[in-house]
């Protein structure tokens, strides 16, 4: 959370750092980029004598987030620094949308974007000039390699794990995604709605993407080989239908399926598929939940 913050300091005030010359609104791109210092104009070390005083001359940050969170970092935020953090939580296909819908508009409100659909970002917005990559010079030595080199920064990396009553069940109660498909668990298997979450879309395009491993993890389970349905592509996409056709649940977000996953003194518990992330839930309301 500490680094998280010292990255949104800095990046509510790189567009107001180095003011002078040209209005912004007759800058070329280059121009532009060479004021902000963004682009292939970041500097070696960054002048945060510079950054601090323009930050609290600027007095908002303006965040759009997946994550609720924005609310208790936008205070933390606050408390330290006295710049007013305006957050707006909202699902990233929303996110984005409002987004494109105020750059296309000649608005430029938001000054930090978090959300979870990366290839979307990268390939959506990243290659259009839509966005920048900003890391704090004096964090490039505390990163792994990959978000060193990664085309924006990195918050953090998720997985996603199936979720089990760990009061109902003694042990995980399935050792296969492709158990999921069972009939045992017709209509007891939610998850996040993907059309809501970058992550969970992505995670569907991850079955697709390794289609040859869930072809194998299928022979592996069920000892026999995978017979597609009609037209169907691929085992990832075929799993896919097959957890659908089996009453898969989604719900607006992911706390709830946390929730109805893991509230203690249930009879017949569903699973969850959920991200690691969900582990402070179970902390946070004391719920009997653990991850496969």
């Amino acid at each position: 959370m500490k680094r998280l913050v010292t990255v949104i300091i800095i990046m509510s005030v790189v567009s107001n750092l180095f003011a002078g010359g040209k209005p912004e609104a007759e800058r070329t791109i280059g121009e532009w980029e060479e004021w902000a210092q963004l682009g292939d104009y970041r500097p070696v070390e960054d002048d945060w004598a510079a950054i601090e005083t323009a930050a609290k001359e600027e007095k908002e940050l303006v965040v759009y987030s997946f994550s609720s969170r924005v609310f208790d970092f936008g205070r933390t935020f606050y408390n330290k620094y006295g710049i007013k953090v305006i957050a707006n939580d909202m699902s990233t296909p929303s996110l984005l949308e409002k987004l494109v819908r105020e750059q296309d508009a000649g608005i430029f409100e938001a000054d930090i974007i978090l959300v979870d659909d990366i290839p979307t970002l990268y390939n959506e917005f990243l290659a259009e000039g839509r966005l920048y990559r900003f890391i704090p010079t004096d964090l490039m030595d505390v990163l792994i390699d990959e978000a060193k080199t990664a085309p924006l920064a990195i918050n953090h990396y998720g997985a996603r794990g199936v979720a089990y009553n760990s009061e109902f069940y003694s042990e995980p109660p399935i050792d296969s995604w492709w158990d999921l498909t069972r009939p045992e668990w017709k209509g007891k298997i939610i998850m996040k709605d993907p059309l809501n979450s970058g992550a969970e879309f992505n995670t569907f395009a991850t079955f697709i993407q390794h289609h040859v491993d869930m072809e194998e993890a299928y022979q592996d389970e069920f000892g026999e080989e995978l017979i597609k349905s009609y037209e169907v592509e691929n085992a990832g996409y075929e799993f896919l239908k097959r957890l659908m056709d089996n009453g898969l649940i989604l719900m607006s977000s992911s706390t709830p399926v946390m929730k109805a996953v893991a509230a203690p003194g249930q009879t017949d518990p569903p699973l969850g598929i959920l991200g690691f992330s969900k582990l402070r839930t179970i902390q946070e309301e004391k719920l009997t939940g653990a991850f496969i």
